[in-house]
């Protein structure tokens, strides 16, 4: 035997195990499903637009905020696409994002042009506020989206618009608290084939930030994770796949859980730090 000693891993290689880690947990504790309402395009007070997570199986964990909007005489839309994260499923989450942006742009060009002065809801949660909030992000600072009618500027009246994010794994730290978005702490690092850290949305919402509204349980990974030095990666890795088990996959549909409370009369400036669930 030499005396060296064996190559120690890479923080590059610790975030991709720790991220397929908690892909599996992802993969075997939720499901995917989505339902959409085409009749009477324009009837109603608006439209509210769902993006699920990763298998959110029925009802998904943030039905309870789109009830809320139902009941104000919204019409309920759920966006269609694969919400699966490789190797738990066929298509990864980079694939996820490719899909669903345009769609949801699309969604958006045609309701705009179709219902002018109707109000809109985007209701995100985890992998879907990835994507709600991209959509939101490039409204919001002028920045052209693919549509049916090729690459087009969306313009919603700020007054007419409301956004809620749930477990955003690009939501920015809020005053007070060193915690963000997982994904901001790793900008643009290919963790492994498919899933890509793309950092912070440039511009923010633009002049949409007082229409969104962020909710991110406190100690969640997504939404609430810190850049830990290299030594600590492991200890780090284990307190988030626990903490993943016990607050990612809390924000509903059960009453008492975040996605039934009205997140506009718990947020300070913007955002929302749910307490954490109690342990059982």
């Amino acid at each position: 035997m030499s005396g060296r000693e064996p190559p120690r891993p890479t923080w590059t290689t610790l975030l991709t195990l720790a991220v397929t880690m908690l892909a599996t947990l992802v993969g075997f504790g939720m499901g995917g499903a989505a339902h959409a309402d085409g009749r009477g395009s324009c009837a109603g007070t608006g439209l509210a637009v769902v993006v699920n997570g990763t298998n959110d199986t029925p009802p998904p964990d943030i039905e309870p905020a789109l009830d809320r909007y139902v009941r104000r005489g919204y019409r309920p839309y759920t966006l269609p696409y694969p919400a699966t994260v490789w190797p738990l499923g066929r298509y990864s989450y980079d694939d996820n994002v490719r899909v669903a942006v345009p769609r949801l742009a699309r969604v958006l060009d045609w309701y705009t042009t179709t219902c002018p002065g109707k109000a809109i809801a985007l209701i995100g949660f985890s992998q879907g506020s990835r994507i709600v909030g991209d959509v939101v992000s490039a409204m919001g600072n002028g920045r052209p989206l693919p549509t049916a009618r090729g690459m087009r500027t969306i313009e919603v009246p700020a007054d007419r618009i409301t956004v809620e994010l749930y477990a955003d794994p690009r939501r920015e730290p809020v005053p007070g608290r060193p915690g963000a978005g997982v994904e901001t702490l790793f900008p643009n690092t290919e963790v492994y084939p498919g899933l890509t850290m793309t950092g912070s949305r440039p511009g923010g919402f633009g002049h949409l930030a007082h229409r969104v509204v962020e909710v991110c349980i406190v100690g969640d990974p997504i939404c609430d994770s810190v850049r830990p030095p290299d030594v600590a990666l492991v200890p780090t890795l284990i307190v988030g796949v626990f903490r993943f088990s016990t607050r990612h996959t809390h924000y509903g549909p059960e009453p008492g859980r975040p996605a039934a409370v009205d997140p506009w009369t718990r947020a300070i400036d913007g955002t929302w730090m749910a307490p954490p669930p109690p342990l059982s």
